[in-house]
C-alpha cells in the first residue's frame, strides 16, 4: 500500500493535531509520513494576524498538495480562507473539539467579570478584542501572537491580567486545567471553524472520498459549513471581528452569529434556525440579517484597517 504523505505546519499543536488524523489512517492500514512545513504565518511571528491575510497558515500546505508534495493536509478548520483554491477540497472535518474559547487568568482571578478596571487582557484575534471590549468595557488589551505555550508564558513576561485562547487549541495539549473560564459559545462567539479540523486533498476523486469515509463527522461538516457561509457571505476575514457558532441535534441546525465594530462599540447579532442538510443556507440568512442591520459599513470599515 502507497505512502500517505501528510502535510502540516511545525508547531506543537499542528503535529499533535495531524498525530489525531494520522493514528485513523493508520488503524485503517495505511502507511503515514508526516511532511512539516513553514508557513507565512509561522514566520511572521511580530506581525498581527490582521496583518496577515487570508491563508497565511494554509497557502504552503495549497502549494504543496497542488506540486504532488504531498498527498492530503491537516489544518485548524478556522485557519482555512473561506476561498480554497478550485483544485482543492476539504475531504473531511474531523468530530470538534470543544469550539469555545477560555479565559486564562493570572492573580487568582476566576472570571473575565471579576477583572478589575484597566485590568489587560492578552490576544492577536480582532474578533476577540472587539468582544472583551464589547462585553467587559472596563478592560484593556494588549496584543499576544506566538503558539499556546509561548502566549502562556507572555501572560507573566508581560504582566497581563490573562489571555483568550481556544479551549480546543489548550486541551488537545494537555492544558485543559489552565483555563480559568470557558466562555460561553453563544455570548463570547468562537470563530468560525473553531475546535474542528479540516483535512484537504486535490480534487474530488477516491483518495478525496476514502478520506471523507475514514474522517468526516456529520455534525462537524453541517456547523462549520454553515459558519464558514456566513463569514464567505459576510465577506469577512481576519480583519472583520466576526464570530459564528452553530449547533446540530439531528437535523435542527442552529446558528449563532455576531459582528462588531474593530472597538467593540457597536454589536449586532444574530440566531438563526435552520437544517443540518441545508447548512449554507442558515449561514447565508445569518449575514444577510447582519449586513441589513448595518453590518456593511462595519466590515467596510474593519477591511479599511480602522482601529484594529
Amino acid at each position: 500500500m502507497a505512502t500517505i504523505r501528510i502535510g502540516t505546519r511545525k508547531s506543537e499543536l499542528a503535529r499533535t493535531q495531524t498525530g489525531e488524523v494520522a493514528a485513523v489512517l493508520r488503524k485503517a492500514g495505511f502507511r503515514v509520513e508526516t511532511v512539516l512545513l513553514q508557513t507565512v504565518g509561522d514566520r511572521a511571528r511580530d506581525a498581527r494576524f490582521s496583518e496577515l491575510g487570508p491563508g497565511s497558515f494554509t497557502r504552503a500546505l495549497d502549494e504543496a498538495l497542488c506540486a504532488g508534495d504531498i498527498d492530503c493536509a491537516v489544518h485548524s478548520a478556522k485557519d482555512v480562507p473561506t476561498d480554497i483554491p478550485p483544485e482543492i477540497v476539504i475531504a473531511a472535518f474531523v468530530a470538534r473539539e470543544a469550539p469555545q474559547d477560555a479565559a486564562v487568568l493570572a492573580g487568582g482571578a476566576r472570571r473575565l467579570a471579576d477583572l478589575p478596571a484597566g485590568a489587560c487582557v492578552g490576544t492577536s484575534s480582532t474578533r476577540r478584542r472587539a468582544l472583551l471590549l464589547n462585553l467587559y468595557p472596563g478592560l484593556a488589551t494588549a496584543e499576544l501572537r506566538g503558539n499556546v505555550h509561548t502566549r502562556l508564558r507572555k501572560i507573566d513576561e508581560q504582566r497581563l491580567a490573562g489571555a483568550v485562547l481556544a479551549c480546543a487549541g489548550l486541551s488537545r495539549l494537555g492544558l485543559a486545567d489552565r483555563a480559568t473560564e470557558r466562555l460561553d459559545p453563544r455570548v463570547f462567539v468562537p470563530a468560525p471553524g473553531q475546535g474542528a479540523l479540516a483535512v484537504s486533498a486535490l480534487g474530488e476523486g477516491a483518495f478525496a472520498a476514502d478520506l471523507r469515509a475514514l474522517l468526516d463527522d456529520a455534525a462537524t461538516r453541517a456547523a462549520v459549513e454553515a459558519e464558514r457561509t456566513f463569514l464567505a457571505r459576510l465577506g469577512g476575514g481576519c480583519q472583520v471581528p466576526a464570530g459564528a457558532y452553530a449547533e446540530c441535534e439531528g437535523m435542527r441546525l442552529v446558528l449563532h452569529a455576531v459582528l462588531l465594530s474593530t472597538d467593540g462599540r457597536e454589536c449586532l447579532r444574530s440566531v438563526v434556525e435552520g437544517r443540518a442538510d441545508a447548512p449554507a443556507r442558515a449561514g447565508g440568512r445569518a449575514a444577510e440579517e447582519l449586513l441589513d442591520a448595518g453590518g456593511e459599513a462595519l466590515v467596510r470599515r474593519a477591511r479599511g484597517g480602522c482601529a484594529s
